[in-house]
């Protein structure tokens, strides 16, 4: 993270307002020590006001649902830090894990949405997306 304000600073005053920068985020990588005031001092350098931080959970190696995991997400939340599921449709999200992670996008991989273009199914899909209220990438 320190890598990407050192990038971005310099050239902060030419990005488009409400920028996101997109991290992806493993569940060793979310749990670690350090990481939530890593993301916090991130936000304060680089200014929340301009750019969003948006942590793109993996699917494939999702953070075990515990208390402890529960509370970073929260305090990262209420900083204006938003959450992605990322590669939806790959791995092994579950419908409890969506609730204790209320994410704010759903990135959708690319072959869940070519087998859903090429199956004739129903938008049962899209119904249940929808339900989760969230967006869609």
């Amino acid at each position: 993270m320190k890598q990407t304000a050192d990038i971005l600073m310099p050239v902060k005053h030419l990005l488009p307002d409400n920028f996101h920068i997109g991290i992806n985020v493993s569940a060793g990588c979310f749990l670690a020590a350090g990481f939530e005031k890593e993301c916090l001092n991130l936000v304060k350098k680089l200014g929340n006001d301009k750019i969003k931080l948006v942590l793109e959970l993996t699917e494939r190696n999702p953070i075990p649902v515990t208390p402890e995991a529960r509370a970073i997400f929260d305090s990262l939340h209420q900083h204006n830090i938003t959450f992605a599921l990322d590669d939806f449709g790959t791995g092994y999200a579950t419908y409890r894990y969506l609730q204790a992670f209320p994410v704010d996008f759903i990135k959708i991989d690319k072959s869940f949405v070519q087998w859903r273009v090429s199956t004739k199914s129903p938008v049962i899909l899209w119904t249940i997306l929808s339900n989760w209220r969230v967006s869609l990438v």
